[in-house]
């Protein structure tokens, strides 16, 4: 079956994160998390995908384990199936 209105994406971004307790720092370098899957929506100051399944059908929630990401914590989407296109 095919959902030509949730393409498939990769999404490369930065990811916030913290450490326990008191550390010396060990320098300024982030963390990169790279995830794939179909975007929900595209909005303007986050892009959602749901990572793991999608109903077939209309559903009060159709998707399952959804993530948002900040867009300004997104490096780079590539499309992978729905848009032939690659962003920034």
């Amino acid at each position: 079956m095919r959902f030509p209105k949730f393409p498939i994406v990769e999404v490369i971004w930065h990811d916030a994160y913290s450490d326990d307790g008191w550390h010396e720092v060990q320098g300024e370098e982030l963390v990169h998390v790279y995830s794939v899957g179909r975007v929900i929506c595209d909005g303007k100051s986050e892009l959602i995908i749901a990572l793991n399944s999608i109903l077939d059908r209309d559903d009060k929630e159709p998707h399952s384990c959804v993530m948002h990401i900040p867009k300004g914590m997104i490096k780079k989407i590539r499309y992978i199936r729905g848009k032939n296109e690659t962003k920034p």
